[in-house]
């Protein structure tokens, strides 16, 4: 019981700091649900939206083209370590980025 408690209090934590970081609650490009963000990448040339959603410990990153059509996406997992840390997490989001940009 207590560890399930760590981790509702650490998703809270981490909900917290992407809602601070302009995340908001909704649907993502593809209709998943959990905290969205768009970036405009390469002058503006594609937007690449990024889904997080803590409850199923996914992240879905898709790259929308200013064109209309996409150029891919791709879900990645997240484990219960990536969850259980702020710095964690945050460096977790550094590497899907990385892989994406």
């Amino acid at each position: 019981m207590g560890k399930f408690k760590d981790i509702e209090c650490q998703n809270n934590i981490i909900k917290k700091w992407l809602l601070e970081k302009g995340y908001i609650k909704g649907k993502g490009a593809q209709g998943q649900e959990g905290l969205v963000k768009t970036y405009s990448l390469s002058q503006n040339l594609y937007t690449l939206w990024v889904t997080i959603s803590l409850a199923d410990k996914e992240v879905y990153v898709y790259k929308d083209l200013c064109c209309g059509g996409y150029e891919g996406s791709k879900d990645y997992i997240l484990s219960v370590s990536d969850l259980a840390t702020l710095d964690n997490f945050i460096n977790r989001m550094d590497e899907i980025f990385e892989d994406w940009i």
